[in-house]
């Protein structure tokens, strides 16, 4: 691999800076970071509230989405430093939001049960699938989300997460689990579950 001289100054300044702090990486602070929506090969999109990202993970299409931590590299000298991928979350789902889920009735679907039965379709339902995606989460600490629509033949969405990632040399172990953890914590649903009222009526409350 042939490197410039530019490239080599810049390995050399690195190294200088490893050993003058005790041979430790440098670490960039963790204030830096931004998060991105990945839907498999499409492009990036930035989110910064949770129900950003549950509108993104709802709609995926790929089956594999995930989000990327970005910071500036610590070691770029220029006036708007490029950006770099320190760290991440990979997800697996599947099954897709029907058009126009946003207005639907949705209720979470109990962990172990492959298709609503009696009983869950009595239990409070929400007042979107937004709502039942952030119980769903909560209910799972982050690791999975599963909500089913209640009238026949929509389909489920089923996401999980199978891999956390990051760089150390960039951010301190343990950043991307608990930036992760520290999202989900976060949500809210916007409001009190609606009681079932013997109808799939959007408009019976």
């Amino acid at each position: 691999m042939r490197i410039t001289e530019s490239g080599l100054r810049r390995i050399i300044r690195q190294e200088l800076r490893r050993l003058a702090e005790g041979g430790e990486p440098p670490v960039s602070p963790p204030g830096g970071v931004r998060a991105f929506f990945r839907d498999g090969w499409q492009s990036s999109e930035e989110f910064s509230t949770p129900d950003e990202l549950l509108s993104l993970l709802l709609a995926s299409e790929s089956g594999q989405p995930s989000v990327a931590l970005v910071a500036p590299d610590p070691h770029s000298y220029a006036e708007e430093p490029e950006l770099i991928e320190v760290g991440g979350i990979s997800l697996e789902s599947s099954g897709a939001a029907p058009p126009g889920w946003e207005g639907m009735w949705w209720w979470p679907l109990p962990a172990g049960h492959a298709r609503p039965d009696s009983n869950s379709v009595r239990a409070p339902r929400y007042r979107s699938m937004l709502d039942a995606a952030v119980v769903s989460l909560q209910e799972r600490q982050g690791e999975s989300l599963h909500v089913f629509g209640g009238g026949a033949g929509l389909p489920g969405v089923k996401i999980r997460v199978t891999e956390v990632w990051e760089d150390t040399s960039h951010l301190p172990e343990g950043f991307s689990r608990g930036w992760w953890t520290q999202f989900v914590n976060g949500l809210k649903p916007k409001g009190s579950p609606v009681e079932w009222l013997g109808s799939d009526d959007q408009m019976v409350r």
